[in-house]
């Protein structure tokens, strides 16, 4: 079986903090949205995407 490697490039990011654990991510998500109103969702993150840690799990993964 061949691995294939993944390299993350994290100067590619918009924010650091989106990689944070779920809950600390939902939570900044929000308080983001709240001073740049739209600017997540300009990037493809609706506020669905972090109503809890669930659902940011769920659109990070998908």
């Amino acid at each position: 079986m061949r691995r294939t490697r993944r390299t993350l490039h994290l100067d590619d990011s918009a924010a650091l903090w989106l990689l944070a654990p779920a809950r600390s991510a939902a939570a900044l998500a929000a308080t983001y949205d709240h001073a740049y109103p739209r600017a997540l969702a300009d990037l493809g993150i609706t506020p669905e995407a972090y109503v809890d840690a669930r659902s940011w799990t769920t659109w990070l993964t998908t």
